[in-house]
């Protein structure tokens, strides 16, 4: 997975809309979306709880903590990083 993927995959985790992706990336909301289809594929999975939830399971997410700091704000994901 890209850089740029596991990028967009860590705001995701937080629960942002695709719109707030897009502005807080400074990218389009079509470019939002693609990065999200390529990541459901590669992961293997259709929705993103599961995308999350895999990617967790692979290590290739921090823990929700990290992606407080990286992002700002409180995390909207209940993942347990203890599991």
């Amino acid at each position: 997975m890209s850089e740029r993927e596991i990028e967009i995959l860590r705001v995701v985790a937080k629960g942002l809309s695709l719109v707030e992706i897009a502005e807080l990336l400074g990218i389009s909301v079509n470019t939002v979306k693609t990065h999200v289809k390529r990541i459901y594929h590669k992961l293997a999975v259709n929705s993103r709880t599961e995308a999350v939830f895999e990617a967790h399971c692979m290590g290739l997410l921090h823990s929700i903590g990290d992606i407080d700091r990286e992002f700002g704000g409180g995390a909207v994901s209940t993942i347990n990083s203890d599991s």
